[in-house]
């Protein structure tokens, strides 16, 4: 058996001989392409200016029923070219052969072995990496995905997209028949949609990152990095894709890429264990000064008296970060250094609506 991919319709497992039904739930585009896995692409002009009619044949597949486009008294041609299935030829056992007698062997030395020369290995095929990876890790507190990618025999065009699904979703039938959680083009940064042919030369990387995440991509079942490890932690695949007509989903698999992890035990743990054996405490220890001298709290605001004019403190009126390195984690948000978020609110990067609530959640790291 063979894959087959239907462009903008799913996958279909055949054998030579076999006939299915391809069935859009809402009509074909103008042009229809059947793909094999070798790459081998067969073109049906699938729009109804150009009458289809049972009989026709397109390189190994040929129309035998179906009647979408409207037309009157269409023609039926004898079939071109039938392929019959050859039968399967059943066993033919050997037949028995009649004991006969062993000669009585005489002793032989035992020849002298030769050295072996090692097998030649196969050569390996120049496909057996994927055309896409990706690896996560983290940056400055914050989970990112670095994404690689290669495939300049399979014409790359600026539209090819990379999406993050589910690896449950390869259960699907068709494999990945939904919407991925997060997409992004191959070019990243940008709408390239339209852009020249010759700008894709499908060999490239970027870095997905909730704090340079492109705004076309947050519509449908989107979901940030941070809103995915909040809300559905997992196992996910790596998917480049292609857009194809109106193209929904499934959409055009150009290839799989490795699957990864995306969950909070890949969060930095600052906590440190206490000692199994701690030093005591001394019975007398030393009393504290009467007016001890106040530390500053946070380096960058040692010279800061008061909040700047459209700024806001995220700890509160006369309270600033004490540790600017913990990490501040908020459901639906990207995880951000404490030092970072207060400088966003100092700066006026963040509305004061949302510094009046800021308070309760930041007391463990403000003084």
């Amino acid at each position: 058996p063979t894959k087959v991919l239907v462009s903008g319709h799913g996958t279909y497992e055949l054998e030579d001989g076999d006939e299915f039904l391809v069935e859009p739930s809402s009509g074909f585009s103008a042009v229809t392409e059947f793909c094999f896995n070798d790459e081998f692409c067969c073109t049906f002009h699938t729009s109804c200016s150009e009458p289809i009619v049972a009989g026709d044949q397109f390189g190994p597949f040929q129309i035998l029923a179906g009647n979408d486009c409207k037309n009157d008294d269409p023609p039926t041609p004898n079939p071109i070219n039938p392929q019959t299935r050859l039968p399967t030829p059943e066993p033919t056992r050997p037949p028995t052969s009649e004991p006969t007698m062993e000669p009585t062997p005489e002793p032989t030395r035992p020849p002298t072995p030769e050295p072996t020369s090692p097998p030649t290995p196969e050569p390996t095929s120049p496909r057996t990496l994927p055309c896409i990876t990706g690896n996560v890790r983290i940056d400055d507190g914050n989970t990112v995905v670095d994404v690689e990618f290669n495939y300049p025999t399979l014409e790359p065009v600026p539209s090819d997209w990379v999406g993050l699904y589910p690896c449950d979703d390869a259960n699907l039938d068709p494999p990945y028949n939904k919407e991925p959680f997060l997409w992004v083009y191959t070019c990243y940064s940008r709408v390239c949609r339209f852009e020249d042919r010759s700008t894709a030369t499908g060999i490239g990387s970027f870095t997905i990152d909730d704090r340079t995440l492109p705004s076309y991509g947050s519509t449908a079942t989107y979901k940030s990095l941070g809103k995915i490890l909040t809300d559905q932690p997992g196992c996910y695949k790596i998917l480049l894709n292609r857009i194809d007509g109106d193209s929904p989903p499934p959409y055009y698999g150009i290839c799989e890429g490795n699957e990864i992890e995306l969950t909070t035990s890949i969060i930095r743990n600052d906590s440190t264990p206490s000692p199994v054996n701690p030093t005591p405490a001394p019975v007398n220890p030393t009393p504290l000064p009467v007016n001890p001298t106040t530390a500053k709290v946070n380096p960058s605001l040692a010279d800061a008296c008061e909040v700047p004019s459209g700024g806001c403190s995220v700890c509160g009126e006369g309270k600033f970060v004490s540790a600017p390195d913990e990490i501040f984690i908020f459901p639906g948000s990207p995880f951000i250094p404490c030092g970072s978020l207060e400088t966003a609110g100092l700066n006026g990067m963040i509305s004061f609506d949302q510094c009046e609530f800021l308070p309760r959640y930041t007391t463990s790291f403000c003084s």
